[in-house]
């Protein structure tokens, strides 16, 4: 299996924000094998372990979208997080809805 990255490559790094998460460039310093198939990358950002596509909690490959956002919004632009407690409450009634349905009509489906 050969290794994600390279020394001196590019990847994406993703940090923790109170508001949602930062996306940054890294360079890779360093990387070597590890267990089970797995990868220690050493940045100029810090340290992750990635696995065979290159991802991780903080690593990501720097794709031709990921790279346009950074020169537009610029190094460690705020990313919002997408989901509200409202979107979930909605799929939690629309599932308790459907289980109710299928109380109601299940027997005339013959679903048994």
């Amino acid at each position: 299996m050969s290794q994600p990255y390279t020394p001196g490559e590019t990847l994406a790094w993703v940090d923790s924000d109170p508001e949602g998460i930062r996306l940054y460039r890294a360079t890779v310093l360093h990387i070597e094998p590890t267990e089970h198939g797995r990868w220690a990358v050493t940045t100029d950002r810090g340290d992750g372990t990635v696995d065979h596509t290159g991802n991780s909690g903080h690593i990501l490959p720097l794709d031709v979208d990921i790279a346009a956002d950074l020169y537009l919004r610029g190094e460690g632009y705020l990313i919002h997080p997408t989901l509200t407690d409202s979107h979930l409450t909605v799929e939690r009634d629309g599932y308790e809805h459907d289980e109710s349905l299928d109380a109601e009509y299940g027997d005339d489906l013959d679903l048994d």
